[in-house]
């Protein structure tokens, strides 16, 4: 029988950084303002949440259409 593993990126880049304090650090800077780990993951799930309550589930997939901005890291 054949182990999958699965690596979670959104796990790797954001909520390990979570865990290891780095929270309140800036994650994305931009010319306008900067953003934390915390509201990058804050976007995230409420993005998830929506997307959930839109009937989408785990292994569905879905077309992004966006700007390089802060918001595509919250989607991604």
């Amino acid at each position: 029988m054949v182990k999958h593993t699965f690596f979670n990126l959104g796990d790797y880049f954001l909520d390990r950084n979570i865990r290891q304090g780095r929270g309140d650090k800036i994650a994305i800077y931009t010319e306008r303002r900067n953003y934390s780990y915390n509201e990058i993951q804050e976007m995230a799930n409420k993005t998830g949440n929506a997307l959930r309550n839109l009937g989408l589930g785990i292994d569905d997939r879905l077309m992004m259409l966006m700007f390089d901005d802060p918001q595509f890291y919250a989607v991604f």
